[in-house]
Protein backbone atom coordinates (compact mmCIF):
# COMPACT_ATOMS: atom_id res chain seq x y z
CA UNK A 1 0.00 0.00 0.00
CA UNK A 2 2.46 2.52 0.86
CA UNK A 3 5.31 2.29 -2.41
CA UNK A 4 8.98 3.79 -3.09
CA UNK A 5 6.98 4.99 -6.24
CA UNK A 6 9.11 8.13 -6.44
CA UNK A 7 12.26 9.16 -7.44
CA UNK A 8 13.99 11.51 -5.52
CA UNK A 9 15.04 10.28 -2.47
CA UNK A 10 18.18 12.15 -1.53
CA UNK A 11 17.73 16.24 -1.04
CA UNK A 12 20.46 18.54 -0.98
CA UNK A 13 22.06 20.82 1.50
CA UNK A 14 19.93 23.51 -0.21
CA UNK A 15 16.63 21.55 -0.11
CA UNK A 16 17.15 20.47 3.07
CA UNK A 17 17.24 23.98 4.40
CA UNK A 18 13.97 24.88 2.28
CA UNK A 19 12.69 21.72 3.89
CA UNK A 20 13.27 23.04 7.81
CA UNK A 21 11.17 26.29 7.03
CA UNK A 22 8.19 24.66 6.19
CA UNK A 23 6.04 24.82 8.97
CA UNK A 24 4.58 21.01 8.46
CA UNK A 25 8.23 19.42 9.02
CA UNK A 26 8.72 22.20 12.22
CA UNK A 27 5.92 20.43 13.80
CA UNK A 28 6.88 17.07 12.81
CA UNK A 29 10.18 17.73 14.02
CA UNK A 30 9.20 18.99 17.52
CA UNK A 31 6.81 16.31 17.77
CA UNK A 32 10.11 13.31 18.03
CA UNK A 33 9.97 12.75 14.34
CA UNK A 34 6.95 10.03 14.27
CA UNK A 35 6.09 8.12 11.19
CA UNK A 36 3.40 10.30 10.18
CA UNK A 37 1.71 6.46 9.45
CA UNK A 38 2.84 4.04 11.56
CA UNK A 39 3.83 6.01 14.34
CA UNK A 40 7.59 4.51 14.75
CA UNK A 41 10.87 6.28 15.15
CA UNK A 42 11.67 5.87 11.22
CA UNK A 43 14.84 3.65 12.22
CA UNK A 44 12.98 0.08 10.69
CA UNK A 45 9.71 -1.19 9.49
CA UNK A 46 6.15 -0.52 10.78
CA UNK A 47 2.70 -1.10 10.78
CA UNK A 48 -0.05 0.18 10.33
CA UNK A 49 -3.92 -0.18 10.52
CA UNK A 50 -6.70 0.48 8.10
CA UNK A 51 -10.12 -0.67 7.39
CA UNK A 52 -9.35 -3.74 10.43
CA UNK A 53 -6.49 -5.13 8.58
CA UNK A 54 -3.10 -4.37 9.32
CA UNK A 55 -0.25 -3.29 6.46
CA UNK A 56 3.17 -2.72 6.39
CA UNK A 57 5.41 0.73 6.54
CA UNK A 58 8.08 -0.13 4.74
CA UNK A 59 11.33 0.51 5.52
CA UNK A 60 14.55 0.23 2.58
CA UNK A 61 17.72 1.44 1.59
CA UNK A 62 16.74 4.96 1.64
CA UNK A 63 15.23 4.75 4.75
CA UNK A 64 11.23 4.75 6.49
CA UNK A 65 9.40 5.60 3.02
CA UNK A 66 6.16 7.15 4.25
CA UNK A 67 8.80 9.87 6.39
CA UNK A 68 10.48 10.21 2.70
CA UNK A 69 7.65 10.72 0.89
CA UNK A 70 6.09 12.85 3.65
CA UNK A 71 9.68 15.05 3.50
CA UNK A 72 9.07 15.22 -0.53
CA UNK A 73 5.99 17.01 0.01
CA UNK A 74 6.97 19.18 2.49
CA UNK A 75 9.68 20.22 -0.08
CA UNK A 76 7.14 21.08 -2.34
CA UNK A 77 4.71 22.88 -0.07
CA UNK A 78 1.88 20.20 -0.16
CA UNK A 79 -0.75 19.85 2.91
CA UNK A 80 -0.78 17.03 5.27
CA UNK A 81 -4.19 17.07 4.58
CA UNK A 82 -3.92 16.20 0.80
CA UNK A 83 -0.46 14.56 1.54
CA UNK A 84 -2.96 11.27 2.29
CA UNK A 85 -5.61 11.61 -0.17
CA UNK A 86 -5.25 8.44 -2.84
CA UNK A 87 -6.05 8.92 -6.54
CA UNK A 88 -9.13 11.18 -7.62
CA UNK A 89 -11.96 8.94 -6.96
CA UNK A 90 -14.06 7.49 -9.65
CA UNK A 91 -16.78 6.60 -7.37
CA UNK A 92 -19.61 8.62 -9.83
CA UNK A 93 -19.63 8.71 -13.34
CA UNK A 94 -18.26 12.77 -13.51
CA UNK A 95 -15.81 12.12 -11.03
CA UNK A 96 -14.81 9.05 -13.66
CA UNK A 97 -14.64 11.36 -16.15
CA UNK A 98 -11.99 13.96 -14.28
CA UNK A 99 -9.88 11.32 -13.67
CA UNK A 100 -9.28 9.79 -17.04
CA UNK A 101 -8.64 13.47 -18.04
CA UNK A 102 -6.44 13.94 -15.38
CA UNK A 103 -4.54 10.66 -15.86
CA UNK A 104 -4.19 11.62 -19.57
CA UNK A 105 -2.51 15.48 -18.74
CA UNK A 106 -0.13 13.38 -16.44
CA UNK A 107 0.80 10.50 -19.36
CA UNK A 108 1.50 13.62 -21.93
CA UNK A 109 3.45 15.99 -19.51
CA UNK A 110 6.63 15.79 -20.84
CA UNK A 111 4.95 17.14 -24.58
CA UNK A 112 2.31 20.04 -22.24
CA UNK A 113 5.38 21.09 -20.12
CA UNK A 114 6.85 21.85 -23.60
CA UNK A 115 4.52 24.79 -24.36
CA UNK A 116 3.60 25.40 -20.77
CA UNK A 117 0.39 24.14 -20.31
CA UNK A 118 -1.45 23.80 -17.51
CA UNK A 119 -4.71 22.59 -16.07
CA UNK A 120 -8.01 25.17 -14.98
CA UNK A 121 -10.26 23.36 -12.43
CA UNK A 122 -12.87 24.97 -12.17
CA UNK A 123 -16.96 24.72 -10.45
CA UNK A 124 -20.11 26.40 -9.46
CA UNK A 125 -20.03 24.55 -6.04
CA UNK A 126 -17.70 24.30 -3.44
CA UNK A 127 -16.29 20.50 -2.41
CA UNK A 128 -16.58 19.16 -5.74
CA UNK A 129 -12.75 17.95 -5.13
CA UNK A 130 -10.76 20.75 -7.31
CA UNK A 131 -8.15 20.98 -4.54
CA UNK A 132 -7.54 17.06 -4.44
CA UNK A 133 -7.51 16.96 -8.29
CA UNK A 134 -4.95 19.38 -8.20
CA UNK A 135 -2.54 18.12 -5.38
CA UNK A 136 -2.86 14.78 -7.57
CA UNK A 137 -1.93 16.00 -10.18
CA UNK A 138 1.36 17.51 -8.32
CA UNK A 139 2.03 14.65 -6.04
CA UNK A 140 2.54 12.62 -9.02
CA UNK A 141 4.66 14.77 -10.85
CA UNK A 142 7.25 15.84 -7.72
CA UNK A 143 7.43 11.91 -7.38
CA UNK A 144 8.76 11.80 -10.86
CA UNK A 145 11.46 14.67 -9.99
CA UNK A 146 10.02 17.49 -11.41
CA UNK A 147 10.02 20.87 -9.42
CA UNK A 148 6.87 22.33 -7.81
CA UNK A 149 5.18 24.52 -5.36
CA UNK A 150 1.40 24.51 -3.94
CA UNK A 151 0.28 27.58 -3.38
CA UNK A 152 -3.23 29.02 -1.62
CA UNK A 153 -4.12 32.17 -3.40
CA UNK A 154 -5.29 33.86 -0.36
CA UNK A 155 -1.64 32.95 0.84
CA UNK A 156 -0.34 34.32 -2.18
CA UNK A 157 -2.34 37.73 -1.97
CA UNK A 158 -0.42 38.18 1.28
CA UNK A 159 3.26 37.19 -0.10
CA UNK A 160 4.09 40.79 -0.30
CA UNK A 161 3.13 42.23 3.01
CA UNK A 162 6.05 39.24 4.57
CA UNK A 163 8.40 41.59 6.91
CA UNK A 164 11.16 39.27 6.15
CA UNK A 165 13.25 40.05 3.11
CA UNK A 166 14.19 36.62 2.93
CA UNK A 167 10.96 35.06 2.63
CA UNK A 168 9.52 37.06 0.99
CA UNK A 169 11.84 36.53 -1.80
CA UNK A 170 11.82 33.01 -1.37
CA UNK A 171 7.84 32.22 -1.69
CA UNK A 172 7.38 35.15 -4.41
CA UNK A 173 10.07 33.49 -6.41
CA UNK A 174 8.54 29.78 -5.73
CA UNK A 175 5.19 31.04 -7.23
CA UNK A 176 6.79 32.80 -9.90
CA UNK A 177 9.57 29.90 -11.36
CA UNK A 178 8.59 27.05 -9.88
CA UNK A 179 8.57 24.34 -13.03
CA UNK A 180 5.13 23.59 -11.85
CA UNK A 181 2.35 25.93 -9.39
CA UNK A 182 -0.66 24.90 -8.08
CA UNK A 183 -2.74 27.93 -7.01
CA UNK A 184 -5.69 27.46 -5.19
CA UNK A 185 -8.59 28.38 -4.46
CA UNK A 186 -8.55 31.70 -7.45
CA UNK A 187 -11.55 33.92 -6.07
CA UNK A 188 -12.55 37.42 -7.98
CA UNK A 189 -11.53 40.34 -6.05
CA UNK A 190 -13.92 41.90 -3.99
CA UNK A 191 -13.06 45.91 -3.97
CA UNK A 192 -11.60 48.76 -6.29
CA UNK A 193 -8.20 48.03 -3.87
CA UNK A 194 -7.87 44.92 -4.34
CA UNK A 195 -8.13 45.18 -8.06
CA UNK A 196 -5.61 47.36 -8.66
CA UNK A 197 -3.51 45.04 -6.30
CA UNK A 198 -3.82 42.36 -8.31
CA UNK A 199 -2.85 44.38 -11.45
CA UNK A 200 0.04 45.62 -9.87
CA UNK A 201 1.59 43.01 -7.88
CA UNK A 202 0.22 39.44 -9.05
CA UNK A 203 0.92 39.95 -12.27
CA UNK A 204 4.60 40.10 -11.20
CA UNK A 205 4.41 36.60 -10.46
CA UNK A 206 1.95 34.71 -12.84
CA UNK A 207 2.47 36.55 -16.14
CA UNK A 208 5.90 35.37 -16.61
CA UNK A 209 4.86 31.80 -16.01
CA UNK A 210 3.49 31.86 -19.26
CA UNK A 211 6.04 34.03 -20.82
CA UNK A 212 8.61 30.86 -19.38
CA UNK A 213 6.25 28.25 -20.64
CA UNK A 214 6.02 27.17 -16.23
CA UNK A 215 2.71 24.99 -16.35
CA UNK A 216 0.05 26.31 -13.82
CA UNK A 217 -2.64 24.15 -12.22
CA UNK A 218 -5.69 26.53 -10.92
CA UNK A 219 -8.80 25.56 -8.98
CA UNK A 220 -11.49 28.02 -8.94
CA UNK A 221 -15.16 28.35 -8.61
CA UNK A 222 -14.96 30.79 -11.35
CA UNK A 223 -15.54 29.55 -15.07
CA UNK A 224 -12.38 30.45 -17.32
CA UNK A 225 -14.20 33.14 -19.08
CA UNK A 226 -14.99 34.99 -15.53
CA UNK A 227 -10.88 34.61 -14.65
CA UNK A 228 -10.11 36.07 -18.11
CA UNK A 229 -12.73 38.74 -17.21
CA UNK A 230 -11.72 39.60 -14.35
CA UNK A 231 -7.93 39.03 -14.57
CA UNK A 232 -7.54 40.15 -17.92
CA UNK A 233 -3.66 40.98 -17.70
CA UNK A 234 -3.07 38.03 -15.10
CA UNK A 235 -4.83 34.84 -16.96
CA UNK A 236 -5.42 35.80 -20.44
CA UNK A 237 -2.32 33.85 -21.51
CA UNK A 238 -2.84 30.89 -19.03
CA UNK A 239 -6.42 30.43 -20.12
CA UNK A 240 -5.16 30.12 -23.61
CA UNK A 241 -2.41 27.60 -22.66
CA UNK A 242 -4.78 25.83 -20.22
CA UNK A 243 -7.00 22.75 -20.04
CA UNK A 244 -10.53 23.34 -18.57
CA UNK A 245 -11.83 20.39 -16.58
CA UNK A 246 -15.33 21.04 -14.35
CA UNK A 247 -15.66 19.82 -11.90
CA UNK A 248 -19.20 18.14 -10.80
CA UNK A 249 -21.12 16.26 -8.61
CA UNK A 250 -21.77 16.33 -5.11
CA UNK A 251 -19.90 18.16 -2.08
CA UNK A 252 -17.45 15.42 -1.93
CA UNK A 253 -16.45 16.64 1.52
CA UNK A 254 -19.61 15.64 2.61
CA UNK A 255 -18.95 11.80 1.29
CA UNK A 256 -18.48 8.55 2.96
CA UNK A 257 -14.82 8.19 1.48
CA UNK A 258 -13.94 11.93 3.40
CA UNK A 259 -15.70 11.35 6.05
CA UNK A 260 -14.01 8.07 7.11
CA UNK A 261 -10.61 9.27 6.04
CA UNK A 262 -11.42 12.88 8.89
CA UNK A 263 -13.35 10.87 11.52
CA UNK A 264 -14.09 6.95 11.63
CA UNK A 265 -10.66 5.80 11.01
CA UNK A 266 -8.52 7.87 13.88
CA UNK A 267 -11.62 7.36 15.92
CA UNK A 268 -10.61 3.26 15.41
CA UNK A 269 -6.71 4.79 16.08
CA UNK A 270 -6.14 3.64 12.58
CA UNK A 271 -3.87 5.44 10.01
CA UNK A 272 -4.40 6.59 6.35
CA UNK A 273 -1.28 6.16 4.61
CA UNK A 274 0.83 8.84 2.45
CA UNK A 275 0.02 8.15 -1.47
Amino acid sequence: MIEADFTKRYLSDAEMVELRNNPQYQVWDKQGRKCPVCHGDGSEAGTFRLDGEEHECPQDAYGHVAIQKAKLYWLHNIPNDFQKLGPFPTNTPERAEAKEELDTYLENFEWYQGTGAGVTLFSKTLGTGKTWAATYILKELVKRGYDGWFAAFYDVKGYFEIEDPEERKFKTHKVRDSGVLVLDEVIAPGTSNQQRFFAEKLEQLIRPRGDMSFPTIITTNMTPQDLEGEYPRVFSLLMAKNIPIEMTGSDARLSEEVEKRNLEIPANRESWPIW
